[in-house]
């Protein structure tokens, strides 16, 4: 038939590995020395960041394209204003959490073609 969509593609896992949050002792030195930059921060490290700390080249680049969103649309004072109209602290952790979470999971879904879930945490 001319103009038919292909059906979507299913993807069937037979198993799921659950993916362990690393604590301080489990990584990298360089990565532990970005846990202690975040704890002195945020004032502990969201499990996303820990979880991405397995690799300390990842954890780097994810925190530096954080940092960098936003920059040369609007100065730093209307970020800053922006975060406190529309965020309170715990808020904009979790929001920057999910941004980053969703970024990752797309990039590594690109990368191997396999959907990727991170556990919940309760």
């Amino acid at each position: 038939m001319a103009g038919a969509k292909e059906p979507k593609k299913q993807y069937k896992m037979e198993t799921v590995t659950n993916i362990l949050v690393p604590t301080k002792d489990q990584v990298n030195a360089e990565s532990q020395t970005i846990f202690n930059q975040l704890e002195s921060q945020l004032g502990f490290v969201p499990n996303m960041y820990a979880t991405i700390g397995y690799s300390s080249n990842a954890l780097s680049n994810i925190l530096s394209f954080s940092g960098e969103a936003g920059k040369g649309t609007f100065s730093k004072r209307e970020i800053e204003a922006i975060k406190l109209a529309v965020f309170d602290e715990k808020a904009l952790i979790d929001f920057v959490a999910v941004i980053t979470a969703v970024t990752f999971t797309n990039y590594v879904h690109g990368l191997t073609q396999i959907p990727v879930d991170f556990p919940e945490v309760g």
